[in-house]
């Protein structure tokens, strides 16, 4: 094997749960199209409501298993198995991996960051590692990241901001290593990986506890390894929310809105002015990324009017037909700039002999269609990643080098950790009072307090029952 072939997913969900058969029509599509994927990564946002993703573990099953069905619906019963879930509030990664591809898991790492209000998970990424056997002694690393940064067209130097705590207080820390493998999990088994790395089952022990808390916090602070790796294939993926302007259009600005996914013109004249890519040339975000063309309309803010047609075309008999790639009208909010929030970036090491970047290949980068749960389109990509000698990071020849590989544009944060376990803390209780006070489970757990709490009351005071 000369190279591995990987695609990534990211869809802001709009914290309602898929629909499983529609989403995997829609994949479908693009997998069939394209060689075997060694590996298939999900990165999703509002993936749930907020409660349920501030509490994590099996409060996320549900949600989780419709991307597992879908992909099964669109790939084939046990074709791929899934090796990690994550995440931090209501962010989330999934990684799968082939099935003939199994065996070359060597490892997991894994990491996550709350960048939302007082640093918790209503935004934030979440990182997983995975080192790949690539021969007998040979491995590659595979870094995926997460993410869902500051929204509104005015929060530029926020989700710069955002990014910056990224680097700063990302850390892998160890999940696990191919001589303590998980196992596949089934309909009803689904190991997750919370904010914290550890693994949860319904019926199991929690194996990535007990592999990580044999560390020392020295090892945990000092084995580490963070976003900017010189021998890491890295890619970021999420809801980045960079826009095509940076004010709030105006009355009149609709005009400059396309109309149609055919309408090149108008999607230049937008892409022009993105963001992201304007940050990117001036070193201020994701310094030395790299993205692939872009050649399809803006994916937010479409108006619930558009999601209510996608919903209406969202039927067995629709779906049995094949999605052609015809001119669609494009029905955008008109009190957001139609932009390029949802993306896909990677960053390849330094190889052999002179130091030079890894050649990553772009198989496809599309939008998928719009659905009836969210106001984003989901994006995909595909890439070749080759296989080739990298240079270690203990090599004389990397030294001087001014790479951000090298030398990260921010240093590590050194009390990320103890920033990490404040809004966890934080984020569960708020999750808990949300849970009960706007959830119907929540409601009745709350409603049987009242009255048993009232039951005691009565019953003490007044001997009553």
């Amino acid at each position: 094997m000369a190279h591995l072939n990987c695609a990534i997913l990211t869809f802001n969900c709009g914290r309602e749960p898929v629909k499983p058969t529609v989403f995997a029509r829609h994949i479908s599509k693009y997998l069939e199209d394209t060689p075997k994927h060694d590996l298939i990564v999900f990165s999703l946002q509002e993936i749930s409501p907020l409660s349920y993703g501030f509490i994590g573990g099996h409060c996320l099953s549900y949600y989780y298993k419709r991307f597992h069905e879908a992909l099964t619906i669109a790939t084939g019963l046990d074709t791929y198995v899934n090796i990690f879930v994550g995440n931090i509030g209501i962010t989330a990664a999934m990684v799968y991996v082939h099935r003939d591809s199994n065996d070359r898991v060597s490892s997991i790492d894994s990491a996550s960051v709350g960048l939302g209000w007082f640093e918790m998970g209503n935004k934030g990424a979440v990182g997983v590692k995975l080192s790949w056997i690539v021969s007998s002694g040979k491995f590659v690393d595979l870094t995926f990241i997460a993410a869902h940064l500051a929204p509104h067209e005015q929060g530029l130097e926020r989700r710069n901001q955002d990014w910056m705590h990224i680097v700063q207080r990302l850390v892998f820390q160890p999940v696990w290593t191919s001589n303590a493998r998980l196992e596949a999990f089934g309909e009803d088994d689904i190991r997750q990986h919370s904010a914290s790395g550890t693994a949860q089952d319904e019926d199991q022990p929690l194996l990535g506890r007990d592999a990580t808390s044999k560390l020392s916090r020295k090892d945990r602070t000092e084995n580490t390894s963070t976003v900017y790796q010189p021998m890491s294939y890295t890619f970021v993926a999420g809801d980045l929310n960079y826009r095509t302007s940076n004010n709030h259009p105006r009355s009149d600005d609709y005009t400059k809105y396309p109309k149609f996914s055919n309408s090149s013109e108008l999607i230049k004249n937008l892409l022009e002015n993105d963001q992201l890519n304007a940050q990117r040339r001036h070193d201020k975000t994701l310094h030395g990324f790299q993205e692939a063309d872009i050649d399809f309309p803006p994916t937010y803010k479409y108006t619930s009017k558009s999601q209510k047609e996608a919903g209406e075309t969202e039927n067995d008999k629709v779906l049995a037909k094949h999605i052609d790639d015809s001119p669609t009208a494009l029905g955008y909010a008109l009190h957001r700039w139609p932009s390029y929030c949802d993306r896909i970036l990677y960053l390849a090491p330094l190889i052999e002999p002179d130091g030079r970047q890894a050649l990553v290949k772009n198989n496809f980068y599309r939008s998928l269609p719009l659905m009836s749960t969210s106001d984003h389109q989901p994006v995909m990509a595909s890439f070749s990643i080759p296989f080739e000698t990298l240079i270690s990071t203990t090599d004389h020849r990397i030294a001087g080098i001014n790479d951000y590989r090298v030398e990260p544009p921010y240093a590590v944060d050194p009390l990320w950790m103890d920033r990490f376990a404040t809004a966890r803390r934080r984020e569960f209780i708020l999750g808990v009072l949300a849970y009960l006070g706007t959830t119907w489970e929540g409601n009745s757990i709350l409603l049987a307090i009242i009255v048993g709490a009232a039951g005691v009351y009565f019953t003490s005071k007044f001997g009553w029952f």
